[in-house]
Protein backbone atom coordinates (compact mmCIF):
# COMPACT_ATOMS: atom_id res chain seq x y z
CA UNK A 1 0.00 0.00 0.00
CA UNK A 2 1.23 3.44 -0.73
CA UNK A 3 2.90 5.00 2.45
CA UNK A 4 0.92 8.13 1.55
CA UNK A 5 -2.62 6.91 2.16
CA UNK A 6 -4.14 7.85 5.71
CA UNK A 7 -4.56 4.99 7.94
CA UNK A 8 -8.43 4.78 8.65
CA UNK A 9 -9.94 3.61 11.85
CA UNK A 10 -13.90 3.93 12.11
CA UNK A 11 -14.61 3.33 15.73
CA UNK A 12 -18.33 2.82 16.52
CA UNK A 13 -19.72 2.49 20.40
CA UNK A 14 -23.10 1.90 20.95
CA UNK A 15 -24.80 3.97 23.67
CA UNK A 16 -22.00 6.67 24.21
CA UNK A 17 -23.47 10.04 24.04
CA UNK A 18 -21.00 12.41 22.44
CA UNK A 19 -20.86 15.04 25.24
CA UNK A 20 -19.84 13.15 27.77
CA UNK A 21 -16.04 12.78 25.91
CA UNK A 22 -13.42 15.33 26.67
CA UNK A 23 -12.94 16.39 22.81
CA UNK A 24 -16.45 17.65 23.32
CA UNK A 25 -16.21 19.61 25.92
CA UNK A 26 -17.06 17.78 28.96
CA UNK A 27 -15.26 19.07 31.95
CA UNK A 28 -14.60 16.00 34.17
CA UNK A 29 -14.02 12.65 31.82
CA UNK A 30 -10.76 11.74 30.89
CA UNK A 31 -10.34 9.58 27.89
CA UNK A 32 -6.66 10.29 26.87
CA UNK A 33 -6.05 7.47 23.88
CA UNK A 34 -9.44 8.86 22.79
CA UNK A 35 -8.79 12.33 22.68
CA UNK A 36 -5.30 11.97 21.11
CA UNK A 37 -7.22 10.48 18.59
CA UNK A 38 -9.48 12.74 17.69
CA UNK A 39 -6.77 15.38 17.89
CA UNK A 40 -5.15 13.92 15.09
CA UNK A 41 -8.14 12.55 13.38
CA UNK A 42 -11.93 13.65 12.42
CA UNK A 43 -14.57 14.36 14.67
CA UNK A 44 -17.99 14.56 13.85
CA UNK A 45 -20.00 17.72 14.99
CA UNK A 46 -22.76 16.71 13.37
CA UNK A 47 -23.93 13.01 12.33
CA UNK A 48 -27.87 10.99 11.36
CA UNK A 49 -28.35 7.71 12.22
CA UNK A 50 -30.30 5.88 9.99
CA UNK A 51 -31.73 3.47 12.86
CA UNK A 52 -32.98 3.87 16.10
CA UNK A 53 -31.85 0.22 16.61
CA UNK A 54 -27.65 -0.61 16.54
CA UNK A 55 -27.65 -3.80 13.77
CA UNK A 56 -29.56 -1.62 11.14
CA UNK A 57 -27.77 1.43 11.74
CA UNK A 58 -24.31 -0.01 11.55
CA UNK A 59 -25.60 -2.22 8.16
CA UNK A 60 -26.41 1.35 6.86
CA UNK A 61 -23.33 2.89 7.78
CA UNK A 62 -21.07 -0.61 6.43
CA UNK A 63 -23.21 -0.66 2.96
CA UNK A 64 -24.24 3.34 2.37
CA UNK A 65 -27.58 2.08 2.24
CA UNK A 66 -30.61 2.98 3.89
CA UNK A 67 -31.67 0.01 6.70
CA UNK A 68 -35.23 -0.54 4.74
CA UNK A 69 -33.34 -1.44 1.37
CA UNK A 70 -31.43 -4.23 2.58
CA UNK A 71 -34.00 -5.67 4.60
CA UNK A 72 -32.26 -4.59 8.09
CA UNK A 73 -35.73 -3.86 9.85
CA UNK A 74 -34.78 -5.11 13.21
CA UNK A 75 -31.71 -6.55 15.12
CA UNK A 76 -32.51 -10.34 14.09
CA UNK A 77 -31.97 -9.11 10.69
CA UNK A 78 -29.40 -11.24 8.55
CA UNK A 79 -26.38 -9.05 6.83
CA UNK A 80 -26.21 -10.52 3.67
CA UNK A 81 -22.90 -11.50 2.39
CA UNK A 82 -22.97 -10.29 -0.98
CA UNK A 83 -24.10 -6.55 0.48
CA UNK A 84 -20.35 -4.83 -0.41
CA UNK A 85 -19.23 -2.28 3.00
CA UNK A 86 -16.85 0.25 2.46
CA UNK A 87 -14.49 -2.53 3.27
CA UNK A 88 -14.58 -3.91 0.70
CA UNK A 89 -14.28 -0.70 -1.11
CA UNK A 90 -10.91 -0.05 0.41
CA UNK A 91 -9.62 -3.29 -0.12
CA UNK A 92 -10.16 -2.83 -3.34
CA UNK A 93 -7.81 0.37 -3.16
CA UNK A 94 -5.15 -1.45 -1.79
CA UNK A 95 -6.04 -1.33 1.94
CA UNK A 96 -5.71 -4.18 4.32
CA UNK A 97 -9.40 -4.17 6.27
CA UNK A 98 -10.26 -5.66 9.46
CA UNK A 99 -13.32 -6.01 11.54
CA UNK A 100 -13.03 -6.72 15.49
CA UNK A 101 -15.74 -6.51 17.81
CA UNK A 102 -19.51 -6.61 18.50
CA UNK A 103 -20.47 -9.20 15.25
CA UNK A 104 -24.23 -9.31 16.37
CA UNK A 105 -24.46 -9.12 12.46
CA UNK A 106 -23.13 -12.30 11.64
CA UNK A 107 -25.09 -15.12 11.76
CA UNK A 108 -23.48 -18.07 14.25
CA UNK A 109 -21.01 -19.48 14.59
CA UNK A 110 -18.95 -16.89 12.34
CA UNK A 111 -20.07 -14.35 15.12
CA UNK A 112 -16.98 -15.79 17.28
CA UNK A 113 -14.72 -15.60 13.78
CA UNK A 114 -13.35 -12.06 14.42
CA UNK A 115 -12.78 -11.23 10.59
CA UNK A 116 -14.28 -13.62 8.87
CA UNK A 117 -16.57 -11.74 6.97
CA UNK A 118 -14.52 -8.31 6.00
CA UNK A 119 -11.07 -8.90 6.47
CA UNK A 120 -8.98 -9.01 3.88
CA UNK A 121 -5.62 -9.28 5.73
CA UNK A 122 -4.76 -13.11 6.76
CA UNK A 123 -3.51 -12.46 9.95
CA UNK A 124 -1.73 -15.62 9.84
CA UNK A 125 0.77 -13.79 7.51
CA UNK A 126 1.09 -10.32 8.74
Amino acid sequence: MNAERPNILCIMADQLTAPAMPFYGHPIVKAPHLSALAEEGVVFENAYCNSPLCAPSRFSMLTGKLPSRIGAYDNAAHFAADLPTFAHYLRDLGYHTCLAGKMHFAALPARCILWARISSMDLRNA
